[in-house]
């Protein structure tokens, strides 16, 4: 993860996903400490780690299966973080296969050229849904996947992963038929 904010996914991480490793990178060892002491973000342990840096200098050659980021400079990605040099390195960062979850501002003037940036840098297997209650996009940028997924599997995990973690899949499901391209059977990711 680049960018750590108050630690809620990185909590929910070390809490719910037990098989996962998670190490994070966020700028502002002030953003740390406040997590910590305010926000019950768990000690480092085998599973959750946790450091001061630049998250854009952090990445290394398939170095992990899924990368979140999420780093805010007045509410919009630090230019860092939206260049075309920073997704290229992602992609190269994510074993295959991959994913990216970037998060983003849905009026953020910049929010086109971003999404054409990691569009380039992914070969176009982009997806964005918006979020359910505030006015944040989120992209997922997907390294080796297939070109289409079939709505009904999709469907029926959300449901499996709605009962598992209690969060509304199924809206998320409906959310990515209403932003990309899709027929009445697939989510169609590559053009």
């Amino acid at each position: 993860m680049i960018g750590l904010g108050g630690g809620s996914l990185a909590k929910f991480f070390h809490r719910r996903l037990h098989g996962t490793r998670t190490r994070v990178v966020e700028l502002d060892e002030r953003v740390v400490a406040a997590a910590r002491t305010l926000f019950h973000l768990p000690a480092d342990d085998a599973r959750l780690a946790v450091e001061v840096g630049c998250g854009t200098e952090a990445l290394a050659p398939e170095c992990c299966d899924v990368l979140v980021a999420d780093g805010f400079d007045d509410e919009s990605p630090p230019p860092a973080l939206a260049s075309q040099a920073f997704f290229d390195a992602a992609w190269a960062a994510l074993a295959e296969p991959g994913v990216m979850v970037l998060n983003l501002m849905d009026d953020d003037p910049r929010l086109d050229a971003t999404l054409q940036r990691l569009e380039n840098a992914f070969g176009g297997a982009v997806l964005c849904m918006p979020a359910l209650a505030d006015p944040n996009v989120i992209a997922f940028a997907l390294k080796g996947a297939p070109p289409r997924i079939a709505w009904q599997p999709l469907r029926e995990r959300s449901r499996e992963l709605e009962t598992r973690f209690g969060l509304p899949f199924p809206h998320y499901v409906d959310a990515l038929r209403r932003m990309n391209p899709h027929t009445s059977d697939d989510l169609v990711l590559t053009p």
